[in-house]
């Protein structure tokens, strides 16, 4: 079993114990103010995805929307057709009345 002051990869064990107590010290916060950065951009980047989360089920259901929105259109022009004939042939049936 390996313990922390052994020998790693990396040589980390045989430098902090060259180092004094206050180097310990000063590169134990350092690493502590490291890890709240880390911690701060986590959350950032967790708000920042569930922000974009949001966004992006908020424009599929506009798609949605905006899908049945020419087949609105398209009824709507059609009834407005047959009411424009429906109107014609009541104006020609009176033109058709008042000249007999």
């Amino acid at each position: 079993m390996a313990s922390v002051w052994d020998e790693s990869e990396d040589g980390v064990g045989e430098e902090v114990l060259k180092m004094s107590t206050e180097e310990i010290v000063q590169r134990t916060r350092l690493l502590d103010s490291e890890i709240k950065i880390m911690k701060s951009e986590v959350l950032r980047v967790t708000h920042e995805l569930q922000a974009m989360k949001d966004k992006i089920k908020e424009n599929s259901e506009k798609i949605k929307v905006n899908k049945t929105l020419p087949y609105l259109v398209s009824n709507v022009i059609e009834v407005r057709a047959a009411l424009q004939g429906l109107l014609s042939a009541i104006y020609w049936e009176g033109e058709g009345q008042g000249n007999s």
